[in-house]
């Protein structure tokens, strides 16, 4: 595990993403046509996607990745999921929160769709964190994101 860290002290690419970052799972909606069931991404989450999008090709203009690869990310968001301090640990969950898993499914999206990486199944690590109610340098809410080659 300490080799592919390694990787994240040089990273090949640092993205910052600015604004909330769509959770992928709980912004699908629900289609029933022919009296079958269609989940498809949400009117909201297909926005932003393109937008986030053209903030990645403004900041990496590299050729596409591929892996294995290597990826540590920090979510900056609002405070969904802490009341209090961090230092009190409390946990007072809201029900449209959402997960590292499910931001992580948005950002393997975006990558994708932008072109920095040609798969999401070449990560074969990833490290997240969430900072809930901190904002990016920027002020705003978003990511972090460091790509780095597989070091075995």
């Amino acid at each position: 595990m300490e080799s592919g860290l390694k990787a994240l002290r040089k990273p090949i690419v640092q993205i910052t993403l600015v604004g909330r970052i769509p959770s992928k799972k709980n912004s699908r909606q629900l289609v029933i046509s022919n009296g079958r069931p269609y989940s498809f991404p949400s009117k909201a989450y297909q926005t932003k996607l393109p937008l986030y999008v053209k903030q990645i090709r403004k900041q990496y203009k590299g050729p596409v990745l591929d892996g294995p690869l290597t990826i540590a990310t920090e979510i900056y968001d609002f405070n969904e999921t802490w009341l209090g301090d961090w230092g009190e640990g409390r946990i007072n969950k809201d029900p449209k929160g959402s997960d590292l898993d499910n931001r992580m499914g948005a950002i393997f999206d975006i990558l994708k769709k932008a072109q920095v990486v040609r798969d999401d199944c070449l990560f074969v690590q990833s490290h997240e964190i969430k900072y809930p109610g901190l904002k990016l340098p920027e002020g705003d809410y978003g990511a972090v994101i460091r790509i780095g080659q597989w070091v075995s």
